[in-house]
């Protein structure tokens, strides 16, 4: 609350001729915020309103610890999946195949030997899980 008994007489003529004396730098930032806060004002106003269910659902959308129940069924889903995975039964085949040439000198004949020698592979691996659970190869 204001005192108003322990303003001296003249004050407010003071203020006045204080008030008059604001820079240009002052006058020219207040004409540029003020229209920004009137027009943020009337912005906050224009706002649509909700009803409870669309706000409800909206905080159901972004509610942080949703989405971490979310992701956690998401996880619990695959781990799920990999855990029957694990039950069934796989087949699994490869091959490969390699040649090396080489060069050999005879000391006997005093000449340069080529030869080449060709080498294959192929392997066929499969897995069924028996009704126990225990895997068998």
């Amino acid at each position: 609350m204001w005192n108003l008994r322990r303003i001296r007489p003249g004050a407010a003529r003071n203020a006045v001729a204080k008030a008059r004396c604001v820079s240009p730098a002052v006058l020219a930032w207040v004409l540029a915020v003020v229209p920004t806060l009137v027009a943020a004002q009337e912005s906050a106003t224009d706002r649509e309103s909700i009803t409870l269910a669309d706000a409800i659902a909206r905080a159901l959308e972004r509610s942080p610890a949703l989405a971490q129940s979310r992701s956690s069924l998401e996880s619990a889903e695959s781990g799920r999946l990999t855990a029957y995975g694990s039950f069934l039964p796989t087949v699994s085949a490869g091959s490969g195949a390699s040649l090396q040439s080489q060069n050999r000198f005879d000391p006997n004949t005093q000449t340069t030997l080529t030869g080449s020698e060709d080498s294959y592979s192929s392997r066929l691996h499969g897995r069924e899980c028996s009704v126990r659970g225990r895997a068998s190869t």
